[in-house]
């Protein structure tokens, strides 16, 4: 399920996430996600990575797509 990103790009948000894509990755719960999301934030926060410049834009990129595929509708 790819959806316009704020450039205006096409966003993978499951790929965001490292999740399947999909008919695999349609079928997640919403706890599956929140779960995936919780671990690449501990993993891609930017005060964990404070020497990489992308590090707030890939954070923000993140969260936006968890709160996307959050959305049950």
């Amino acid at each position: 399920m790819a959806a316009m990103g704020q450039e205006g790009e096409d966003v993978d948000h499951y790929e965001v996430l490292r999740l399947p894509s999909g008919e695999e990755g349609a079928a997640l719960s919403v706890e599956q996600i929140e779960k995936a999301y919780r671990t690449q934030s501990r993993l891609r926060h930017p005060d964990k990575r404070p020497d990489d410049p992308n590090a707030t834009a890939d954070f923000q990129s993140l969260a936006s797509s968890y709160k996307f595929l959050r959305d049950e509708s």
